[in-house]
């Protein structure tokens, strides 16, 4: 077995179709395409993503951790951060903890060799442990989920009858937004370099899914798509996040997408209390979103900065996590 890393561009074809065929056989109904694969790794800040390979005796690769980089604005300076995705290992390859391990170590390596200051990721609960235990990832927090509940039913079938009622408080809800004018930015002290993030975000996965809204003040993005089973519309992104960027951004979203689909979530950690949206208990969140992160510099990143949710500027922008 033998570990090697290499750039999106340094990538050869077979190679990319390898990894790809690995993340199906890896993430069972799931399939990443070769042009998925581009889109995704190649719209980077950097114009690549950073890429650790496990190829076996034959020189096929059978598993895979990756990197996406992006520049943050950290205390007033530009830095790289990135995240971390589709870590995976083909089953025959799993009992050989070494090469677990081995991705992981490497990975961490390659990455701060190639300027990443800071690596965050969003495993799911079945990844949470390899992410803390073997990244040595640790917790920053998780995000909170908002909810518009135009039609209830949407949810649960067994809510159907009380679709008058969620309607009626929306309607309220989404009313009483418009006299909201706090106006108030709030700019975290780890924020996304806009300059680069809106040029190269929205061409990964299916570009054609999103939907956007801008006017002098505020920008926009959400997406349709299906959560936990259940058709949604997603909130993006607000930029720039106050109080009435938000609910112009939820009442936008909602008139262009309320006829096709009830149910209006956004992902996040928001630092006021939304009048349009309602947010719900972590306890009671239909999917946990675990947000964690590694320091790999420690002379340009304090790790008390960064294991303060308060200090992210984080959504599903950050990565579709649906």
């Amino acid at each position: 077995m033998v570990i090697v890393n290499k750039k999106t561009t340094e990538l050869t074809e077979t190679e990319k179709i390898q990894i790809c065929d690995c993340f199906g056989k890896v993430f069972e109904k799931h399939s990443k395409s070769l042009v998925d694969f581009n889109n995704q790794f190649l719209n980077t800040c950097l114009g690549y993503s950073l890429h650790t390979m496990l190829k076996n005796e034959e020189g096929e690769v059978v598993g895979l951790y990756a990197v996406i980089p992006f520049d943050y604005i950290y205390k007033g300076e530009k830095r790289l951060f990135c995240i971390g995705v589709d870590f995976m290992i083909r089953k025959d390859y799993r009992n050989d903890f070494k090469n677990v391990l081995g991705i992981c170590k490497e990975s961490m390596k390659y990455a701060k060799e190639n300027g990443i200051s800071c690596i965050f990721a969003f495993p799911n609960d079945l990844s949470h442990q390899l992410n803390t235990r073997i990244l040595r990832m640790k917790d920053v927090g998780k995000l909170y989920t908002y909810i518009l509940p135009y039609r209830v039913g949407d949810a649960k079938p067994g809510l159907k009858a009380l679709n008058v009622c969620s309607m009626v408080l929306s309607w309220l809800m989404l009313g009483i937004s418009r006299l909201d004018g706090r106006s108030r930015v709030s700019e975290p002290l780890i924020h996304r370099d806009r300059k680069t993030f809106d040029q190269i975000r929205y061409k990964w996965f299916n570009p054609e899914d999103y939907r956007f809204y801008k006017d002098e003040r505020m920008s926009c993005s959400w997406k349709t798509a299906d959560f936990e089973g259940i058709k949604a519309v997603f909130l993006m992104d607000v930029y720039p996040m106050n109080s009435r960027n938000f609910n112009k951004a939820v009442q936008t979203m909602f008139a262009s997408e309320k006829g096709n689909v009830g149910l209006f979530l956004y992902v996040g950690n928001l630092p006021f209390v939304p009048i349009s949206m309602i947010k719900i208990p972590l306890k009671y969140a239909p999917k946990n979103f675990n947000f964690v992160a590694q320091v790999l510099d420690k002379a340009v990143v304090d790790i008390v900065d960064i294991f303060d949710m308060n200090n992210w500027e984080v959504n599903l922008s950050s990565y579709d996590l649906l």
